[in-house]
């Protein structure tokens, strides 16, 4: 029996590849996060400005 790859860093390769097609590394919420934090801070901008005129 052969070993598909060649060196130990194609299998790490496809194994992480393996990996993320499949979620175990789950989804990057980090620009919806920031995005829903900066539209937040906006809104509360935009509604103290409109009590302070």
């Amino acid at each position: 029996m052969a070993c598909v790859y060649s060196s130990s860093a194609e299998y790490d390769a496809a194994l992480i590849a393996e990996r993320r097609a499949a979620g175990v590394y789950g989804p990057r919420r980090y620009r919806r996060q920031r995005l829903a934090t900066v539209a937040g801070l906006a809104a509360g901008l935009a509604v103290i400005a409109l009590l302070i005129l």
